[in-house]
């Protein structure tokens, strides 16, 4: 990196030249005069850069990127048909959600066709050889190391044009955790979402440089690790049990429709103030939700404490959502059970009106 210009003092008086600050020129002493300006004809700022080459756009196309498929469909429709040879890529989630168990999937399906190499910094190669043993991988070409320091494994990767996987962890918020120029430097950001005790785990590409960020891949935990679901719509509704408070909604995961039961508990607080929770929803959408039925409607919930649960540790953040989750609160403020195959969709405005949802 170039070293910047040098830093200078100088009185706006007399023009006197200093290398510190004062409050008094030592020259002419004025007070308040003296500024701080950067030397910009210094032989580090002028010998500091370096002619740049160009080229047109349709050139920059000649070359393709190399993509290797991780021969996990999911992961490979979230990625946009696999990673990219020289690409840099970043795998967050909670701690025990599974992305230690995943990349050792991927790296023992691309080992088959590539060179592999697993570099751990937190776990010991014997923990490694035990996971893997546990996940009944068989991987012989597999290469195992284990270093803490970055530079020595970027290093190689630069050398070889390598596709690089870095594992980031996520604070308490679930944000990516440090510099946020981290998430900026790489190439794909990926984000496995879920329960860490049970459920469907969801990864999302929060960023890619080389495909779509609509797309997610929905995969569950088996004994040999992280396996796709081929019906998630299915699996979730199997155990269902029609009963007031429960109804089906139409959601979207990525690009693909997906059916999730809405479960809502309402039931008279004992206490002074009524408590609101949610497992897989937002807890403030909730409040709104619940003050625009009280405003609306006939429906008298200040005493009432209101529940809500998303079954299979799908987490709902589109709007769609809204008119399942009153529906459900209304069903079971009322004990009233609703149809049984109904499925409903759709965004509620203050005013108690349905509102337009896009991918119907």
């Amino acid at each position: 990196m170039a070293k910047r210009g040098s830093t200078q003092f100088v009185c706006n008086n007399c023009g006197a030249i200093s290398s510190a600050w004062s409050g008094r020129c030592n020259q002419c002493g004025e007070w308040n005069t003296i500024e701080e300006k950067i030397d910009l004809t210094s032989a580090a700022a002028v010998n500091g850069g370096k002619q740049l080459n160009t080229q047109t756009v349709a050139g920059s196309l000649a070359k393709d990127h190399k993509r290797l498929s991780t021969n996990n469909p999911e992961v490979d429709i979230v990625l946009g048909g696999g990673f990219v040879a020289g690409s840099v890529n970043l795998l967050a989630g909670q701690p025990g959600i599974g992305k230690s168990t995943l990349l050792l999937q991927l790296a023992e399906a691309l080992a088959k066709t590539a060179e592999v190499l697993y570099v751990s910094g937190e776990e010991s190669a014997h923990q490694i050889g035990l996971r893997a043993q546990r996940l009944g991988t068989k991987a012989a070409k597999l290469q195992l190391a284990t270093s803490t320091s970055a530079d020595d494994i970027a290093s190689r990767a630069k050398q070889t044009n390598t596709a690089l996987i870095l594992v980031g962890h996520v604070t308490k918020e679930g944000n990516i955790a440090g510099p946020k120029v981290l998430e900026h430097v790489v190439d794909v950001v990926l984000q496995l979402e879920g329960d860490r005790y049970g459920g469907f785990k969801v990864l999302r590409a929060v960023k890619n440089r080389y495909g779509s960020t609509n797309e997610a891949g929905i995969f569950e935990m088996a004994d040999t690790g992280l396996q796709p679901v081929s019906n998630p719509s299915a699996a979730l509704l199997e155990e269902r049990q029609v009963s007031d408070g429960s109804i089906v909604l139409a959601t979207i995961e990525g690009t693909r429709p997906l059916l999730v039961e809405v479960q809502a508990l309402v039931n008279k607080t004992s206490y002074g103030y009524p408590k609101r929770a949610a497992s897989g929803y937002d807890l403030s959408r909730l409040n709104l939700l619940v003050a625009m039925l009280e405003r609306r409607t006939k429906l008298n919930l200040a005493d009432q404490d209101i529940y809500i649960n998303i079954v299979g540790g799908i987490r709902l953040t589109e709007p769609a959502a809204d008119l399942a989750v009153v529906m459900a609160i209304a069903s079971a403020a009322k004990g009233l059970q609703l149809s049984k195959n109904v499925v409903v969709f759709g965004e509620l405005g203050l005013s108690g009106e349905i509102r337009h949802v896009p991918h119907i």
